[in-house]
């Protein structure tokens, strides 16, 4: 399990840098979020739904790869949990107390990560089955390919690549 957890810690290390920073505030906030719903009583089932989140999310880790269906997990425990975070809203006493401002907060970062989560389930249902961070590196090495075939990039033995000066073409030789 450890091994696991690692390799889904690294793949998620080799996305771009924006996606590296919502992580970083879904995961806080998400954690925030399941211990002060245990506060109210009309807010535990929240805290029990999210609860499967990251444990359903590594079972489709293990069974996929880093791949698009990852936001499955988000889809099947959060729309039902946003779904009754809404119904209850009149309770949710937002100027009285600071857990009603965090619901608020707990709900937007939810929200947000589905839409993004429907999008991506929808592409992978349409088939965008790949690994999601090795179809960026194939397309970086494709390009990279291209490159070295226009005489642009020299690829050394190790695999670095580096820029070639275009010398300007010799007349009268």
């Amino acid at each position: 399990m450890q091994q696991l957890f690692e390799q889904f810690a690294a793949d998620v290390a080799a996305q771009p840098q924006w996606l590296q920073i919502w992580g970083n505030i879904l995961g806080p906030v998400t954690l925030l979020s399941m211990i002060l719903f245990l506060f109210r009583r009309n807010l535990i089932p929240v805290a029990l739904l999210t609860v499967f989140v990251l444990p359903s999310m590594l079972l489709l880790y293990h069974n996929f790869g880093y791949s698009r269906i990852l936001g499955l997990a988000h889809i099947v425990f959060w729309t039902p949990a946003d779904v009754y975070l809404l119904k209850i809203r009149t309770t949710w006493r937002v100027r009285e107390t600071w857990l009603g401002k965090w619901i608020i907060v707990a709900l937007a970062v939810m929200l947000i990560s589905l839409a993004f989560d429907y999008v991506d389930l929808a592409r992978w249902l349409l088939g965008d089955r790949g690994r999601v961070h090795l179809s960026m590196m194939r397309t970086e090495l494709a390009g990279l390919s291209q490159r070295h075939e226009r005489g642009q990039i020299t690829i050394a033995e190790d695999g670095t690549a580096s820029r070639m000066a275009l010398a300007a073409p010799k007349h009268g030789s």
